[in-house]
Protein backbone atom coordinates (compact mmCIF):
# COMPACT_ATOMS: atom_id res chain seq x y z
CA UNK A 1 0.00 0.00 0.00
CA UNK A 2 2.78 2.44 0.65
CA UNK A 3 4.68 1.51 -1.66
CA UNK A 4 1.65 2.21 -4.29
CA UNK A 5 0.88 5.73 -2.52
CA UNK A 6 5.02 6.61 -3.19
CA UNK A 7 4.23 5.74 -7.45
CA UNK A 8 0.77 7.57 -7.11
CA UNK A 9 3.02 10.49 -5.39
CA UNK A 10 5.76 10.64 -8.21
CA UNK A 11 3.17 10.17 -10.87
CA UNK A 12 0.89 13.81 -9.23
CA UNK A 13 4.44 15.26 -8.93
CA UNK A 14 4.89 14.88 -12.74
CA UNK A 15 2.16 16.12 -13.76
CA UNK A 16 2.00 19.36 -11.76
CA UNK A 17 5.47 19.98 -13.26
CA UNK A 18 4.04 19.04 -16.50
CA UNK A 19 1.18 21.18 -16.32
CA UNK A 20 2.70 24.61 -14.92
CA UNK A 21 6.29 24.25 -16.08
CA UNK A 22 5.98 22.48 -19.66
CA UNK A 23 7.57 18.77 -20.70
CA UNK A 24 11.33 19.24 -20.16
CA UNK A 25 10.98 20.49 -16.84
CA UNK A 26 9.03 17.14 -15.47
CA UNK A 27 11.31 14.79 -17.88
CA UNK A 28 14.34 16.55 -15.57
CA UNK A 29 12.22 15.98 -12.09
CA UNK A 30 11.58 12.34 -13.65
CA UNK A 31 15.21 11.56 -14.20
CA UNK A 32 15.82 13.73 -10.83
CA UNK A 33 13.70 11.55 -8.55
CA UNK A 34 15.21 8.03 -9.41
CA UNK A 35 18.82 8.86 -9.48
CA UNK A 36 18.31 10.55 -5.78
CA UNK A 37 16.81 7.96 -4.92
CA UNK A 38 19.39 5.14 -5.99
CA UNK A 39 22.27 7.98 -4.52
CA UNK A 40 20.08 7.49 -1.22
CA UNK A 41 19.83 3.55 -1.18
CA UNK A 42 23.56 3.27 -1.12
CA UNK A 43 24.30 5.53 0.87
CA UNK A 44 21.51 3.49 3.56
CA UNK A 45 23.18 -0.05 2.35
CA UNK A 46 26.01 1.40 3.77
CA UNK A 47 25.23 2.54 7.29
CA UNK A 48 23.26 -0.68 7.45
CA UNK A 49 20.07 0.71 7.25
CA UNK A 50 17.22 -1.82 5.26
CA UNK A 51 14.34 -0.69 3.20
CA UNK A 52 11.23 -0.95 5.73
CA UNK A 53 8.50 1.18 6.14
CA UNK A 54 9.81 3.84 8.06
CA UNK A 55 12.39 4.12 5.40
CA UNK A 56 9.41 4.13 2.44
CA UNK A 57 7.65 6.73 4.52
CA UNK A 58 11.03 9.44 4.67
CA UNK A 59 11.31 8.60 1.05
CA UNK A 60 7.58 9.87 -0.07
CA UNK A 61 7.83 12.54 2.84
CA UNK A 62 11.00 13.80 0.84
CA UNK A 63 9.55 13.41 -2.49
CA UNK A 64 8.25 17.10 -3.05
CA UNK A 65 11.32 18.50 -1.68
CA UNK A 66 14.06 16.71 -3.63
CA UNK A 67 12.54 18.52 -6.95
CA UNK A 68 12.56 22.01 -5.70
CA UNK A 69 16.35 21.86 -7.22
CA UNK A 70 15.90 20.67 -10.11
CA UNK A 71 12.84 22.69 -10.95
CA UNK A 72 15.56 26.20 -9.76
CA UNK A 73 18.44 25.00 -11.56
CA UNK A 74 15.79 24.23 -14.91
CA UNK A 75 14.09 27.68 -14.49
CA UNK A 76 17.27 29.10 -14.25
CA UNK A 77 18.77 27.56 -17.58
CA UNK A 78 15.53 28.80 -19.77
CA UNK A 79 16.23 32.21 -18.08
CA UNK A 80 19.40 32.46 -19.05
CA UNK A 81 19.05 30.92 -22.82
CA UNK A 82 16.24 33.40 -23.25
CA UNK A 83 18.40 35.85 -22.35
CA UNK A 84 20.70 34.17 -24.93
CA UNK A 85 23.57 32.31 -24.00
CA UNK A 86 24.39 29.00 -24.99
CA UNK A 87 22.86 26.17 -23.17
CA UNK A 88 26.20 24.54 -21.66
CA UNK A 89 27.29 28.68 -20.76
CA UNK A 90 23.69 28.95 -19.34
CA UNK A 91 24.34 25.41 -17.22
CA UNK A 92 27.85 26.76 -15.80
CA UNK A 93 26.40 30.73 -15.24
CA UNK A 94 23.29 28.47 -13.18
CA UNK A 95 25.53 26.70 -11.27
CA UNK A 96 27.61 29.91 -9.87
CA UNK A 97 24.59 31.96 -9.57
CA UNK A 98 22.54 29.33 -7.75
CA UNK A 99 24.47 26.81 -6.10
CA UNK A 100 24.80 28.98 -2.25
CA UNK A 101 21.28 29.56 -2.27
CA UNK A 102 20.86 26.14 -3.15
CA UNK A 103 23.26 24.82 -0.76
CA UNK A 104 21.79 26.53 2.15
CA UNK A 105 18.01 25.88 1.41
CA UNK A 106 19.03 22.21 1.52
CA UNK A 107 21.18 22.18 4.48
CA UNK A 108 18.17 24.69 6.17
CA UNK A 109 15.62 21.44 5.86
CA UNK A 110 18.37 18.85 6.72
CA UNK A 111 19.26 20.66 10.14
CA UNK A 112 15.22 20.74 10.78
CA UNK A 113 15.33 16.98 10.46
CA UNK A 114 19.03 16.25 11.80
CA UNK A 115 18.09 17.04 15.54
CA UNK A 116 15.08 14.17 15.63
CA UNK A 117 18.38 11.67 16.37
CA UNK A 118 18.47 13.49 19.44
CA UNK A 119 14.92 11.81 20.63
CA UNK A 120 15.74 8.70 23.34
CA UNK A 121 13.67 5.45 23.98
CA UNK A 122 11.99 3.35 21.84
CA UNK A 123 10.55 6.39 19.67
CA UNK A 124 14.01 7.41 19.14
CA UNK A 125 15.20 4.31 18.03
CA UNK A 126 11.88 3.96 15.73
CA UNK A 127 12.28 7.30 14.08
CA UNK A 128 15.98 6.98 13.63
CA UNK A 129 15.40 6.28 9.81
CA UNK A 130 13.40 9.48 8.71
CA UNK A 131 16.08 12.44 9.83
CA UNK A 132 19.04 9.68 8.52
CA UNK A 133 16.98 8.77 5.32
CA UNK A 134 15.39 12.19 4.61
CA UNK A 135 18.93 13.78 4.65
CA UNK A 136 20.38 11.43 2.42
CA UNK A 137 17.73 12.00 -0.34
CA UNK A 138 18.06 15.63 -0.09
CA UNK A 139 21.61 15.93 -0.12
CA UNK A 140 21.81 13.47 -3.30
CA UNK A 141 18.94 15.58 -4.77
CA UNK A 142 21.22 18.96 -4.46
CA UNK A 143 24.35 16.64 -5.91
CA UNK A 144 21.94 15.51 -8.71
CA UNK A 145 20.75 18.96 -9.85
CA UNK A 146 24.07 21.05 -9.85
CA UNK A 147 26.13 18.15 -11.24
CA UNK A 148 23.58 16.23 -13.50
CA UNK A 149 20.31 17.72 -14.04
CA UNK A 150 22.72 20.96 -15.43
CA UNK A 151 24.41 19.01 -17.73
CA UNK A 152 21.06 16.74 -19.27
CA UNK A 153 19.48 19.60 -19.66
CA UNK A 154 22.01 21.57 -21.61
CA UNK A 155 22.26 18.28 -23.69
CA UNK A 156 18.85 18.57 -24.99
CA UNK A 157 17.75 22.04 -24.92
CA UNK A 158 17.14 23.80 -28.58
CA UNK A 159 16.03 27.08 -29.41
CA UNK A 160 13.35 25.49 -31.44
CA UNK A 161 12.63 24.08 -27.53
CA UNK A 162 13.17 27.00 -25.53
CA UNK A 163 10.82 28.79 -27.82
CA UNK A 164 8.15 26.05 -27.18
CA UNK A 165 8.72 26.02 -23.43
CA UNK A 166 8.73 30.06 -23.35
CA UNK A 167 5.18 29.81 -25.09
CA UNK A 168 3.93 27.28 -22.87
CA UNK A 169 5.03 29.35 -19.95
CA UNK A 170 3.22 31.91 -20.95
CA UNK A 171 0.19 30.09 -21.43
CA UNK A 172 0.32 28.59 -17.74
CA UNK A 173 1.55 31.45 -15.90
CA UNK A 174 -0.47 34.68 -16.98
CA UNK A 175 -2.59 33.44 -14.29
CA UNK A 176 0.13 33.78 -11.44
CA UNK A 177 1.03 36.69 -13.07
CA UNK A 178 -2.25 38.26 -12.63
CA UNK A 179 -2.00 37.56 -8.96
CA UNK A 180 1.53 38.31 -8.45
CA UNK A 181 0.85 41.68 -9.70
CA UNK A 182 -2.66 42.01 -7.52
CA UNK A 183 -0.65 41.22 -4.38
CA UNK A 184 1.93 43.23 -5.28
CA UNK A 185 -0.64 46.42 -4.89
CA UNK A 186 -2.26 45.25 -1.93
CA UNK A 187 1.29 45.07 -0.22
CA UNK A 188 2.19 48.65 -1.55
CA UNK A 189 -0.68 49.78 -0.04
CA UNK A 190 -0.42 48.04 3.67
CA UNK A 191 3.23 49.20 3.76
CA UNK A 192 2.43 52.78 3.10
CA UNK A 193 0.31 53.22 6.07
CA UNK A 194 1.62 52.51 9.36
CA UNK A 195 -1.44 52.11 11.31
CA UNK A 196 -2.11 49.21 8.87
CA UNK A 197 1.25 47.87 9.04
CA UNK A 198 0.26 47.94 12.91
CA UNK A 199 -2.98 46.05 12.25
CA UNK A 200 -1.35 43.25 10.65
CA UNK A 201 1.27 42.87 13.02
CA UNK A 202 -1.78 42.72 15.92
CA UNK A 203 -4.23 40.79 13.78
CA UNK A 204 -0.92 38.51 13.14
CA UNK A 205 0.42 37.83 16.60
CA UNK A 206 -3.43 37.45 18.31
CA UNK A 207 -4.13 34.78 15.44
CA UNK A 208 -1.08 33.26 16.28
CA UNK A 209 -1.80 32.77 20.31
CA UNK A 210 -5.40 31.52 19.19
CA UNK A 211 -3.96 29.21 17.16
CA UNK A 212 -1.37 28.23 19.68
CA UNK A 213 -4.02 28.03 22.21
CA UNK A 214 -6.73 25.16 20.66
CA UNK A 215 -4.49 22.39 21.71
CA UNK A 216 -4.37 23.85 25.46
CA UNK A 217 -7.80 24.51 25.68
CA UNK A 218 -8.80 21.02 24.43
CA UNK A 219 -10.26 21.33 20.76
CA UNK A 220 -6.90 19.64 19.28
CA UNK A 221 -5.84 16.43 21.08
CA UNK A 222 -2.75 15.30 20.95
CA UNK A 223 -2.06 11.79 19.90
CA UNK A 224 1.30 10.45 19.61
CA UNK A 225 0.72 7.95 17.40
CA UNK A 226 -3.04 7.48 15.82
CA UNK A 227 -4.87 4.75 14.93
CA UNK A 228 -4.34 3.17 11.18
CA UNK A 229 -6.73 2.45 8.95
CA UNK A 230 -4.82 -0.86 8.34
CA UNK A 231 -7.04 -3.54 6.92
CA UNK A 232 -5.79 -5.90 10.16
CA UNK A 233 -6.97 -6.26 13.29
CA UNK A 234 -6.20 -9.08 15.86
CA UNK A 235 -8.88 -11.15 18.96
CA UNK A 236 -7.48 -12.70 21.86
CA UNK A 237 -9.50 -15.15 23.58
CA UNK A 238 -8.67 -16.24 26.90
CA UNK A 239 -10.67 -19.23 28.98
CA UNK A 240 -9.87 -19.72 32.82
CA UNK A 241 -6.67 -21.43 33.98
CA UNK A 242 -5.86 -25.72 33.39
CA UNK A 243 -8.44 -25.47 29.97
CA UNK A 244 -7.18 -28.28 28.08
CA UNK A 245 -5.69 -27.02 25.06
CA UNK A 246 -9.06 -29.09 22.78
CA UNK A 247 -11.56 -27.11 25.06
CA UNK A 248 -10.07 -23.87 24.21
CA UNK A 249 -9.80 -24.99 20.36
CA UNK A 250 -13.35 -25.88 20.24
CA UNK A 251 -14.50 -22.18 22.26
CA UNK A 252 -12.42 -20.46 19.50
CA UNK A 253 -14.25 -22.37 16.87
CA UNK A 254 -17.06 -20.65 17.95
CA UNK A 255 -15.57 -17.15 16.84
CA UNK A 256 -14.03 -18.68 13.77
CA UNK A 257 -17.88 -19.62 12.50
CA UNK A 258 -18.40 -15.78 13.50
CA UNK A 259 -15.71 -14.57 11.06
CA UNK A 260 -15.95 -17.10 8.54
CA UNK A 261 -19.96 -15.69 7.59
CA UNK A 262 -18.62 -11.92 7.72
CA UNK A 263 -18.40 -10.27 4.13
CA UNK A 264 -15.60 -7.88 5.82
CA UNK A 265 -12.85 -10.68 6.07
CA UNK A 266 -11.06 -11.66 3.88
CA UNK A 267 -9.04 -14.39 5.53
CA UNK A 268 -7.61 -15.09 9.18
CA UNK A 269 -5.60 -16.96 10.97
CA UNK A 270 -6.22 -18.92 13.92
CA UNK A 271 -3.39 -20.01 16.65
CA UNK A 272 -4.44 -21.92 19.93
CA UNK A 273 -1.86 -21.70 23.19
CA UNK A 274 -0.57 -18.05 22.75
CA UNK A 275 -0.71 -14.43 22.40
CA UNK A 276 -0.46 -11.50 20.50
CA UNK A 277 1.50 -8.25 21.03
CA UNK A 278 2.91 -7.75 24.39
CA UNK A 279 1.08 -10.37 25.95
CA UNK A 280 3.32 -12.52 27.61
CA UNK A 281 2.95 -16.42 26.39
CA UNK A 282 4.14 -18.75 29.28
CA UNK A 283 4.47 -22.94 29.55
CA UNK A 284 1.04 -24.34 29.88
CA UNK A 285 -0.92 -21.23 28.09
CA UNK A 286 -3.48 -23.73 27.25
CA UNK A 287 -6.30 -21.71 27.96
CA UNK A 288 -4.69 -18.75 25.52
CA UNK A 289 -5.32 -18.45 21.80
CA UNK A 290 -5.92 -15.09 19.33
CA UNK A 291 -6.77 -14.49 15.59
CA UNK A 292 -5.10 -12.77 12.85
CA UNK A 293 -7.63 -11.25 11.25
CA UNK A 294 -6.98 -9.40 7.45
CA UNK A 295 -10.28 -7.39 6.05
CA UNK A 296 -10.65 -6.71 2.06
CA UNK A 297 -9.30 -3.67 1.03
CA UNK A 298 -12.51 -1.69 -0.76
CA UNK A 299 -15.86 -1.43 0.30
CA UNK A 300 -15.84 -1.57 3.60
CA UNK A 301 -16.20 0.56 6.97
CA UNK A 302 -12.95 1.74 8.77
CA UNK A 303 -10.97 -0.78 10.61
CA UNK A 304 -11.67 1.60 13.82
CA UNK A 305 -15.29 0.50 13.18
CA UNK A 306 -14.88 -2.82 12.32
CA UNK A 307 -12.66 -3.44 15.59
CA UNK A 308 -15.81 -1.36 17.77
CA UNK A 309 -18.72 -4.17 15.98
CA UNK A 310 -16.84 -7.38 16.84
CA UNK A 311 -16.10 -5.77 20.51
CA UNK A 312 -19.92 -5.27 20.98
CA UNK A 313 -20.53 -8.84 19.16
CA UNK A 314 -18.20 -10.35 21.52
CA UNK A 315 -19.07 -8.54 24.34
CA UNK A 316 -20.96 -11.44 26.37
CA UNK A 317 -19.17 -14.12 24.32
CA UNK A 318 -19.07 -16.29 27.30
CA UNK A 319 -17.20 -18.34 28.85
CA UNK A 320 -14.26 -16.58 27.61
CA UNK A 321 -12.51 -12.87 27.40
CA UNK A 322 -12.49 -11.51 24.54
CA UNK A 323 -10.15 -8.81 23.43
CA UNK A 324 -10.51 -6.99 20.42
CA UNK A 325 -7.48 -4.77 19.53
CA UNK A 326 -5.41 -3.10 16.57
CA UNK A 327 -2.01 -1.42 15.99
CA UNK A 328 -1.32 1.93 15.16
CA UNK A 329 1.25 3.71 13.29
CA UNK A 330 4.10 3.89 15.57
CA UNK A 331 6.37 1.41 17.30
CA UNK A 332 5.03 -1.69 19.25
CA UNK A 333 2.99 -1.03 22.98
CA UNK A 334 1.47 -2.89 25.64
CA UNK A 335 -1.75 -0.34 24.93
CA UNK A 336 -2.30 3.38 24.52
CA UNK A 337 -3.28 3.43 28.54
CA UNK A 338 -0.65 2.35 30.85
CA UNK A 339 -0.98 3.09 34.86
CA UNK A 340 1.31 1.26 37.23
CA UNK A 341 1.17 0.14 40.69
CA UNK A 342 4.18 0.20 42.68
CA UNK A 343 4.48 -1.76 46.39
CA UNK A 344 6.11 -4.24 48.76
CA UNK A 345 3.41 -6.88 49.03
CA UNK A 346 2.41 -8.98 46.08
CA UNK A 347 -1.11 -10.18 47.21
CA UNK A 348 -1.84 -6.67 47.96
CA UNK A 349 -0.40 -5.50 44.47
CA UNK A 350 -2.61 -7.98 42.90
CA UNK A 351 -5.77 -6.68 44.96
CA UNK A 352 -5.42 -3.45 43.98
CA UNK A 353 -4.93 -3.68 40.23
CA UNK A 354 -8.01 -5.85 40.08
CA UNK A 355 -10.08 -2.75 42.27
CA UNK A 356 -8.21 -0.62 39.82
CA UNK A 357 -9.03 -2.57 36.75
CA UNK A 358 -12.83 -2.26 38.02
CA UNK A 359 -12.18 1.33 38.41
CA UNK A 360 -10.83 2.03 35.01
CA UNK A 361 -13.31 0.45 33.17
CA UNK A 362 -16.01 2.98 34.44
CA UNK A 363 -13.67 5.92 33.01
CA UNK A 364 -15.87 6.99 29.78
CA UNK A 365 -13.91 6.51 26.94
CA UNK A 366 -11.70 3.11 28.04
CA UNK A 367 -12.21 -0.73 26.12
CA UNK A 368 -10.26 -3.43 26.67
CA UNK A 369 -9.49 -2.75 30.15
CA UNK A 370 -7.37 -5.51 31.75
CA UNK A 371 -4.70 -5.83 34.50
CA UNK A 372 -1.53 -8.18 33.89
CA UNK A 373 -2.15 -10.37 37.19
CA UNK A 374 -2.76 -13.82 35.70
CA UNK A 375 -4.98 -16.33 37.09
CA UNK A 376 -2.99 -19.63 38.10
CA UNK A 377 -3.86 -22.71 39.23
CA UNK A 378 -2.12 -22.13 42.30
CA UNK A 379 0.85 -23.99 44.02
CA UNK A 380 1.16 -25.78 47.69
CA UNK A 381 3.38 -23.90 50.12
CA UNK A 382 5.48 -25.78 52.88
CA UNK A 383 6.16 -23.37 55.29
CA UNK A 384 8.59 -25.16 57.71
CA UNK A 385 8.68 -23.85 61.81
CA UNK A 386 12.61 -23.36 61.87
CA UNK A 387 12.88 -23.78 65.57
CA UNK A 388 10.64 -27.06 65.56
CA UNK A 389 12.56 -28.74 62.72
CA UNK A 390 15.43 -28.05 64.90
CA UNK A 391 14.73 -29.75 68.14
CA UNK A 392 14.43 -32.92 65.98
CA UNK A 393 17.73 -31.74 64.66
CA UNK A 394 16.92 -31.19 61.05
CA UNK A 395 17.44 -27.96 58.57
CA UNK A 396 15.22 -27.17 55.28
CA UNK A 397 17.62 -28.34 52.86
CA UNK A 398 17.40 -31.46 54.31
CA UNK A 399 13.59 -31.49 54.30
CA UNK A 400 13.84 -30.59 51.46
CA UNK A 401 15.63 -33.15 50.12
CA UNK A 402 13.89 -35.88 51.66
CA UNK A 403 10.46 -34.73 50.13
CA UNK A 404 11.81 -34.34 47.01
CA UNK A 405 13.12 -37.85 47.06
CA UNK A 406 9.43 -39.06 48.55
CA UNK A 407 7.90 -37.94 45.86
CA UNK A 408 9.99 -37.38 42.42
CA UNK A 409 12.16 -40.22 43.55
CA UNK A 410 15.94 -40.52 43.19
CA UNK A 411 18.38 -42.73 40.65
CA UNK A 412 19.43 -45.83 42.40
CA UNK A 413 20.83 -47.82 39.73
CA UNK A 414 20.34 -48.89 35.96
CA UNK A 415 20.05 -51.74 34.58
CA UNK A 416 20.43 -52.97 30.87
CA UNK A 417 17.54 -54.06 29.20
CA UNK A 418 17.52 -55.41 25.34
CA UNK A 419 20.35 -53.29 25.04
CA UNK A 420 19.16 -50.01 26.84
CA UNK A 421 19.93 -48.35 29.50
CA UNK A 422 16.64 -48.41 32.26
CA UNK A 423 16.73 -46.40 35.21
CA UNK A 424 15.71 -47.73 38.84
CA UNK A 425 14.06 -44.87 40.56
CA UNK A 426 13.24 -45.32 44.38
CA UNK A 427 10.58 -43.10 45.94
CA UNK A 428 8.25 -43.64 48.49
CA UNK A 429 5.12 -46.05 47.69
CA UNK A 430 2.63 -43.21 47.59
CA UNK A 431 -1.25 -44.17 46.34
CA UNK A 432 -1.46 -46.50 43.47
CA UNK A 433 -3.85 -45.46 40.70
CA UNK A 434 -5.28 -48.72 39.04
CA UNK A 435 -2.56 -51.32 37.36
CA UNK A 436 -1.18 -48.57 35.72
CA UNK A 437 2.68 -47.50 37.09
CA UNK A 438 1.12 -43.85 37.16
CA UNK A 439 1.44 -42.72 40.71
CA UNK A 440 -1.04 -39.76 41.57
CA UNK A 441 -0.82 -38.78 45.49
CA UNK A 442 -2.76 -35.78 47.62
CA UNK A 443 -1.82 -33.14 50.20
CA UNK A 444 -2.94 -35.24 53.16
CA UNK A 445 -1.09 -37.62 52.11
CA UNK A 446 2.07 -35.34 51.86
CA UNK A 447 1.07 -34.00 55.18
CA UNK A 448 1.44 -37.62 56.82
CA UNK A 449 4.76 -38.41 55.22
CA UNK A 450 6.99 -39.33 58.10
CA UNK A 451 10.82 -37.67 58.39
CA UNK A 452 13.54 -39.25 59.69
CA UNK A 453 15.49 -37.49 62.26
CA UNK A 454 18.38 -38.04 64.87
CA UNK A 455 15.96 -38.36 67.60
CA UNK A 456 12.88 -40.31 65.90
CA UNK A 457 10.32 -40.26 63.03
CA UNK A 458 7.74 -37.42 63.26
CA UNK A 459 4.76 -36.87 60.74
CA UNK A 460 5.91 -34.01 58.77
CA UNK A 461 2.47 -31.95 59.83
CA UNK A 462 4.26 -31.72 63.18
CA UNK A 463 7.20 -29.38 61.66
CA UNK A 464 5.58 -27.70 58.74
CA UNK A 465 2.24 -26.14 57.91
CA UNK A 466 0.74 -26.65 54.00
CA UNK A 467 -0.89 -24.59 52.20
CA UNK A 468 -2.32 -23.33 48.94
CA UNK A 469 -1.02 -20.10 47.80
CA UNK A 470 -1.96 -18.29 44.61
CA UNK A 471 1.49 -18.50 41.83
CA UNK A 472 3.19 -16.24 39.46
CA UNK A 473 4.12 -16.99 36.03
CA UNK A 474 6.89 -13.31 36.39
CA UNK A 475 7.20 -10.55 39.10
CA UNK A 476 7.46 -7.68 37.21
CA UNK A 477 10.10 -5.15 38.78
CA UNK A 478 10.77 -0.96 37.41
CA UNK A 479 13.96 0.60 39.36
CA UNK A 480 14.08 -2.22 41.54
CA UNK A 481 10.41 -2.20 43.14
CA UNK A 482 7.83 -4.33 42.28
CA UNK A 483 4.78 -3.45 39.90
CA UNK A 484 1.48 -4.97 38.69
CA UNK A 485 0.03 -2.71 35.50
CA UNK A 486 -3.92 -2.04 34.45
CA UNK A 487 -3.73 -1.53 30.56
CA UNK A 488 -6.68 -0.31 28.56
CA UNK A 489 -7.11 1.07 24.97
CA UNK A 490 -9.37 4.02 23.77
CA UNK A 491 -12.59 4.36 21.79
CA UNK A 492 -13.21 6.28 19.12
CA UNK A 493 -13.27 9.81 19.12
CA UNK A 494 -11.61 9.45 22.45
CA UNK A 495 -7.89 10.62 22.49
CA UNK A 496 -5.82 9.47 25.15
CA UNK A 497 -5.26 12.54 26.61
CA UNK A 498 -8.93 12.63 27.40
CA UNK A 499 -8.66 9.20 29.53
CA UNK A 500 -5.53 10.54 31.23
CA UNK A 501 -6.92 13.69 32.08
CA UNK A 502 -10.15 11.64 33.24
CA UNK A 503 -8.25 9.29 35.32
CA UNK A 504 -6.37 12.29 36.77
CA UNK A 505 -9.87 14.06 38.26
CA UNK A 506 -10.85 10.60 39.41
CA UNK A 507 -7.88 9.16 40.98
CA UNK A 508 -8.91 11.22 44.47
CA UNK A 509 -11.80 8.86 44.39
CA UNK A 510 -9.40 5.79 44.00
CA UNK A 511 -7.79 4.73 47.96
CA UNK A 512 -4.77 2.93 48.22
CA UNK A 513 -2.88 1.63 50.74
CA UNK A 514 -0.16 3.14 52.80
CA UNK A 515 2.64 2.26 50.65
CA UNK A 516 1.29 1.81 47.44
CA UNK A 517 1.85 4.36 44.52
CA UNK A 518 -0.21 4.88 41.48
CA UNK A 519 1.73 6.15 38.04
CA UNK A 520 0.02 6.89 34.75
CA UNK A 521 2.41 5.81 31.90
CA UNK A 522 1.65 4.26 28.38
CA UNK A 523 1.33 6.92 25.42
CA UNK A 524 1.04 9.68 28.21
CA UNK A 525 4.73 9.28 29.17
CA UNK A 526 5.38 9.05 25.55
CA UNK A 527 3.92 12.15 25.03
CA UNK A 528 5.65 14.01 27.78
CA UNK A 529 9.13 12.66 26.68
CA UNK A 530 8.85 13.17 23.24
CA UNK A 531 7.78 16.17 23.28
CA UNK A 532 10.34 17.13 25.57
CA UNK A 533 12.96 16.12 23.10
CA UNK A 534 11.55 17.19 20.20
CA UNK A 535 11.71 20.42 21.60
CA UNK A 536 15.25 20.64 22.34
CA UNK A 537 15.64 19.14 19.30
CA UNK A 538 13.88 22.33 17.53
CA UNK A 539 15.83 24.44 19.50
CA UNK A 540 18.78 23.23 18.52
CA UNK A 541 17.64 22.72 15.36
CA UNK A 542 16.53 26.51 14.99
CA UNK A 543 20.05 27.84 16.06
CA UNK A 544 21.27 25.47 13.12
CA UNK A 545 19.40 27.19 11.26
CA UNK A 546 19.81 30.47 11.95
CA UNK A 547 23.56 30.04 12.00
CA UNK A 548 23.19 28.84 8.55
CA UNK A 549 21.12 31.78 7.54
CA UNK A 550 23.73 34.14 9.10
CA UNK A 551 26.48 33.25 6.92
CA UNK A 552 24.27 33.12 3.69
CA UNK A 553 22.94 36.31 4.11
CA UNK A 554 25.47 38.12 6.31
CA UNK A 555 22.91 39.73 7.78
CA UNK A 556 20.96 39.09 11.26
CA UNK A 557 18.31 41.31 10.77
CA UNK A 558 16.92 39.51 7.17
CA UNK A 559 17.83 36.02 8.82
CA UNK A 560 15.31 36.92 12.24
CA UNK A 561 12.46 37.62 9.40
CA UNK A 562 13.05 34.23 7.53
CA UNK A 563 13.13 32.52 11.24
CA UNK A 564 9.71 34.41 12.04
CA UNK A 565 7.67 32.49 9.29
CA UNK A 566 8.22 29.47 11.25
CA UNK A 567 5.67 30.11 14.38
CA UNK A 568 3.66 32.15 11.87
CA UNK A 569 3.24 29.10 9.62
CA UNK A 570 1.57 27.71 12.70
CA UNK A 571 -1.43 30.06 12.39
CA UNK A 572 -2.75 27.47 9.71
CA UNK A 573 -1.41 24.68 10.81
CA UNK A 574 -3.80 23.50 14.24
CA UNK A 575 -7.05 25.31 12.66
CA UNK A 576 -6.12 23.33 9.57
CA UNK A 577 -6.45 20.33 11.48
CA UNK A 578 -9.83 21.10 13.22
CA UNK A 579 -11.13 21.33 9.88
CA UNK A 580 -9.74 17.95 8.95
CA UNK A 581 -10.45 16.48 12.62
CA UNK A 582 -6.94 15.22 12.65
CA UNK A 583 -4.97 15.12 15.86
CA UNK A 584 -1.68 16.76 16.05
CA UNK A 585 0.93 13.67 16.18
CA UNK A 586 4.00 12.33 15.99
CA UNK A 587 3.54 11.36 11.93
CA UNK A 588 2.32 14.94 11.66
CA UNK A 589 5.13 16.65 13.06
CA UNK A 590 7.48 15.09 10.81
CA UNK A 591 5.58 16.06 7.73
CA UNK A 592 5.61 19.70 9.43
CA UNK A 593 9.68 19.95 9.44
Amino acid sequence: SLSRNGLATVLIVFLLILFFLGIREAVMAGIAIPLAYLSTFTFLLFVGISINFMTLFSLILSLGILVDSTIVVNEGMNKKIRSGLEPFDAAKAVVREYQWPLISGTLTTVFAFVPMLLTSGIIGQYIRTIPVTVSAVLVSSLFVALAIITTISALFARHQMQKQTAQKIKKTTSFFDNLRVQYAEKLRVVLASKKRQRNIFVYSFLAFVASMSLPAIGVLSVEMFPTSNEPRFTIDYELPIGTPVEKTAEEMERIEHVLAEDELVESYVMNVGSVTGFGRSAVGDTHKGYFDILLREHDRPTSVEVVEMYQEKLLDFQPGKVTVSQGNFGPPQEAPVVVRITGPELDVLDKVARDFEVFMRNIPGTTNVKSNVEQTNGEFVIHVDRLQAERFGINTTQLALTLRNAINGSEATSINEAGEEVEIIVRYALQRQGESKIYKTDIETIKSLTIATPLADVPLSSIADIRLEHSRFFVEHRDGERITKVTSYTKEGTSVVEVFAAIKERLDEFEAPDGYRIQVGGENEDINQSFADMFRAMIFAVFLIASLLVLQFNSFKQSLIILLTIPLAMIGVFPGLVLLRLPPSFPGWNCSE
